[in-house]
């Protein structure tokens, strides 16, 4: 496999931070997405810098406007993993199977590795087979991947260790004017080498 990716930097998290974003006695897992008050709020100024520099390496800052989310997760232990997913947002349509909303355009997304070891972030292919380990997976390392990657978590396998991330996407709600590629508009005319995929 070969699953494009950006590493950011290093981006380490104080421990003293880390006790404000973490609830107390959660067991084996915890996650604050969908949480309607998530502790992890007090870091949103950082994290806005932090899309606005994945932004302005793409070369999309000028030209679009986006939004962004992120949630934190914990894994308390040794044996907690987390299954294959990744994070396109998505709704099953009679016509033309699973689609985006109209309007919503997901882009990228990112995980920054609190605390980590053992390496156990994976891409992986619809098999499950086929796997990529980034090596970038220490404490503050934060990677930059497509939405639609495919990746799941391994068990850590330490025990009395706590893995922490936070990981968020990037959609786009507006981009600049571009003529569309492959399209008969203003001139453009079809590629005849244009083809259009279908599932099997």
């Amino acid at each position: 496999m070969n699953i494009p990716y950006i590493y950011l930097g290093n981006y380490k998290v104080d421990d003293e931070l880390i006790q404000y974003l973490v609830p107390k006695d959660y067991g084996r897992f915890y996650t604050s997405f969908a949480t309607d008050d998530p502790p992890d709020k007090i870091v949103n100024g950082f994290y806005a810098k932090i899309v606005e520099k994945i932004m302005k390496e793409m070369g999309l800052y000028e030209v679009t406007r986006y939004e962004y989310d992120y949630w934190l997760q914990a894994y308390n232990g040794p044996i907690t993993g987390h299954a294959a997913h990744q994070h396109c947002r998505i709704f099953a349509d009679e016509r033309e199977g699973l689609v985006q909303p109209r309007g919503v355009y997901d882009l990228l997304s990112w995980c920054h590795f609190i605390r980590s070891k053992n390496q156990p972030f994976e891409f992986v292919d619809s098999t499950g087979q086929h796997t990529q380990v980034p090596p970038e997976q220490n404490d503050g390392d934060l990677i930059v991947f497509p939405v639609w990657a495919w990746h799941r978590v391994q068990a850590h396998g330490i025990p009395d260790f706590e893995r922490i991330t936070i990981a968020g996407n990037i959609t786009l709600t507006q981009v600049a004017a571009i003529p569309p590629y492959g399209k008969n508009f203003a001139g453009n005319s079809p590629s005849p080498n244009t083809q259009v995929n279908a599932f099997k």
